[in-house]
This record gives structure tokens, sequence and C-alpha cells, in this order.
């Protein structure tokens, strides 16, 4: 295979691009917080594994929602740009064009976890890690990094715009995910007698692999020797996945890289399963009265696809509550901020990839030459937001008020202050992926180590200087207009 062509070329580009060096930054600043954190926290003798623990659960979220994210554009950009027939046309065959790109960004994921490397070794001179802990975090983490970039490769060759593309590669990487945990508590539960319950085996599972300082499996357990082969066998699997994955990438590159029209198929279910039938009349009332009152909002919910997320939030929500419910009341307490945070982020997402489309298409030059003031336009855009993610907030609060949970208030201005955050960063920053990231670590991550009013107060201060900081560069027109 003449695959070294694409990785010479890939490197060379990536090398002159500053965002992946602002991305190892940010990685090594937040692996920083993260440990400072926990040893501020937790000061006894085992605060090492405790440390190194916490790194590691650190290490595994951020894998399943960076890597998918910064894989999803490697193939639908080229096509978007027109470079990809140029690629078809050389002597290259798909399958090598798919393992170039998979390859780069391999090897641009690990550059984010070597970034963080001298901060994670900090833990061994504290003392408490064993050789099994490590070597268990690292097979974990790598089957998580293969399954995460499979999501991005088959996510990219099937979308076209890379909005599109960031959310099927979120979703694909999330079915692994629970795939993978599933299947490696159901293994655990075997080898625990007491642990029949789907709970009780993710409870063990994160006593495994994140709780190094307690002891991770009864006495009733296989032995360390059969996780660790487990391990081995998840990372086989995931191998496997992944060349599945890039087989069907290549195969979607083959038949799709012309511009060809829609075909009868796709229009049918264009027509089947995305056109309105039901209630069109109320439709296209509510359309105009939003496009009347709000017309800079109405760009946020006119599209099929933002309706259809709308609505689909409120199936996860009342889903998740529904199944932590039927395993054990309890663990509502549990999973309830999980199911927030998810939406938070939905919410950090929508508000960054808003702007950035209209300053892609050129709309956000025709908005800013229109009679609408810059205060119209940002409250515009903001109460399209909060109106797209309002019904899901709303049952989450019911199922907060029906349980007592009592973070109301923060997760109220949660749903509030994101949004506002993220529509500067989004007006500040030309790449979609950094400016997503700085939104949460500045609304939801840096955020979550502060308790009471002292997390209100952080979360007002930053949401105030965004806005102010928005205002002034939308009336002073010093954005930045061109993503890279």
């Amino acid at each position: 295979m003449n695959v070294l062509p694409i990785i010479v070329r890939e490197l060379r580009a990536e090398a002159r691009r500053p965002v992946n060096y602002r991305l190892r930054m940010f990685s090594a600043v937040v692996a920083l917080v993260v440990l400072g954190f926990f040893v501020w926290a937790d000061a006894d003798a085992r605060s090492g594994s405790r440390a190194f623990s916490s790194l590691t659960f650190g290490i595994f979220c951020a894998i399943w929602v960076g890597v998918p994210a910064l894989a999803a554009d490697c193939i639908s950009r080229e096509n978007r740009e027109g470079t990809l027939g140029l690629l078809i046309l050389t002597s290259l065959k798909p399958l090598e064009i798919v393992l170039g790109k998979g390859a780069i960004h391999a090897i641009r994921s690990l550059t984010l976890v070597v970034s963080a490397l001298p901060i994670i070794t900090i833990p061994f001179m504290l003392g408490g890690i064993t050789a099994t802990d490590v070597l268990r975090t690292f097979l974990f983490n790598l089957s998580a990094l293969i399954l995460s970039l499979a999501a991005g490769l088959l996510a990219s060759s099937l979308c076209r715009q890379w909005t599109r593309a960031i959310i099927l590669a979120e979703i694909f990487a999330g079915g692994l995910a629970f795939a993978f945990v599933t299947a490696l508590s159901l293994f655990v539960g075997g080898t625990v007698g007491a642990a029949t319950r789907a709970s009780e085996r993710l409870v063990v599972v994160a006593q495994l692999f994140f709780d190094s300082s307690s002891s991770p499996l009864p006495a009733t357990t296989a032995g360390p020797p059969n996780i660790t082969a487990f391990l081995f066998l998840a990372v086989m699997g995931s191998g496997a996945i992944l060349a599945l994955g890039t087989i069907l990438s290549a195969y979607r590159l083959k038949t799709s890289w012309q511009d060809n029209p829609p075909s009868n198929r796709h229009r049918w279910m264009q027509d089947v399963f995305f056109k309105p039938r039901i209630a069109l009349g109320l439709l296209r009332k509510q359309n105009r009265s939003r496009l009347t009152t709000n017309p800079v909002g109405w760009l946020q919910q006119y599209s099929w696809t933002a309706r259809s997320s709308k609505w689909a939030w409120c199936f996860i929500v009342i889903l998740g509550v529904s199944w932590l419910m039927a395993e054990e009341v309890r663990l509502v307490h549990l999973g309830w901020p999980w199911l927030a945070t998810g939406l938070f982020l939905s919410m950090a997402f929508s508000a960054v990839a808003s702007f950035q489309r209209e300053k892609q298409n050129g709309a956000l030059e025709l908005l800013l030459v229109t009679s609408l003031g810059e205060r119209q336009i940002i409250f515009g855009r903001l109460r399209g937001i909060w109106g797209q993610f309002l019904p899901a907030f709303l049952i989450l609060l019911l199922t907060a008020v029906l349980f007592r949970l009592g973070n109301i208030f923060n997760s109220t201005l949660h749903f509030l202050f994101v949004p506002v955050v993220g529509l500067y960063f989004a007006m500040h920053l030309k790449n979609f992926v950094v400016a997503w990231l700085l939104t949460a670590g500045l609304t939801l991550f840096i955020p979550s180590f502060y308790f009471g009013f002292s997390q209100s107060l952080l979360l007002a201060f930053v949401t105030s200087l965004a806005a102010v900081l928005l205002y002034f560069e939308m009336k002073d027109r010093t954005f930045a207009l061109v993503r890279v």
C-alpha cells in the first residue's frame, strides 16, 4: 500500500495549524487542574493512586469526546473543499486514503495524551500505584482510542457538512462506548457473584479502573490476570472494529466522491421520514411567528435537523431517567448530573456551531448590515438556543424536583449561561473544536471543582465577561471570519 504520501502530506498540513499546539496546551492544563484539585482534596497516604485514577477517568472521557470530533472532519473536509477528487485521480486507492487519514488523526490524538504525560507521572511520585493499575488503564484507554477513531472515520465518510459529521461521530462513539462498557461490566459481573444487576456491574467497573485506592474486586473474583486478558482481547476486538470501519469508509468514499444528484432512494427517504405531514398549518403558523418576533432565533430552529434534535433530547432524557428508576431509584441521584452535563454539552455545541455556520456561508455579514442591532442579534440567537433545549431541560428540572436533588439553581444557571460563552467563542475563534472545548471547560469542567455560591459566582463572572467581549467584538467587527 502507498499510504506514506498521505501521511507526509497530512503531517505537514497539521504542523502548520496553530490549533494543534493550542489543543496540546489545553490538554496539559486540564490534566494539571484535575491533579491539583484531587491532591488538594485528598492528602492521605493513598492520594497518588486516587490522583492517578482521577486522571485516568478524565483521559477516558476526553477520548470519547475529543477523538471523534477531531477525526470527524478528515474526509468530509476534503469533500467539502473539492480536493477529494484530486486525491482520487492520483494513484492512491480509497482504502489507502482512509488509512492515511486514520493514521494521521491517531497520531494527532496521541500527541494530546503525550502532552499531558508529564502531569500523569506526578502521581507515581506520590506512591500507591502498581504495575497492574498502569497496564489496565493503558489497555482500557487504548481500546477507547481505537473505537472512537473508528467512529470518527465512519462519520466523516458519511457526511459532507462538518457539524453533521461531528454529531454523527459522537453518536457512533456513544454507541461504541456503551457497548464496550457493557461488555466489560458483563465480564466483571460474571466474576462477582453479588453483581447481578447492571448498575452493580457498572459500579464494579468504575471501582476497578477509576478508584484504585479501594479494593477493586471481592475475593470471589477470578483475579486480575483474567481482567488483563480480557482487556487484551478488547484491544484486539477494537482493532477489528476499526478495520471494519475503515473498509466501510473506503467503500463509501469510492461510491460517493463525485457530486451526483440525490438518488431516488435518498429522495424517497427524505420525503417519508423528514417531510412534515401532521399539523402543517400549526407548523407554518409557528414558523411565521418566530420569523416575525425573532428572525435571528428562527435561523436556529427552522431546519428539520434542529427540530429533530429538540425532541430527540426529550426522548434521551426520558429514556435515561426511566432506565435509572428501573434499575434503582437511588441511581437517579448519580445519573441525573450526567444527563444534565450531556444536555449542556449539546447546548455548547449548538451555540458554537451557530455563528460558525453564518461566518462560513456569509449570512453573518448580511445580518450585520440589516436594521438589527448587536443586542438584538445576540439575544435573538440566545432565545433560539434556549427555546431549542427548553423542553428537555424542563423534564430534567421536574425530575430534580420530584427526587429532591437540590441542584436546581446551579443547573438553571448553566442552562442560561452556557450559550452565552459558546456564542463568544464562536465569534472569537476560527476553529470549532477549540471553541467547543473552551466553552465546556469554562462553564462545566472548571466550575465543577467549586460548590454552592462559589460555583454560581464563577459562572456569573465568566458569562458576564464573555457577554461584554461578545458585544464589543460584534460592534467593532473584530471577530474572526474564516475557519481554518
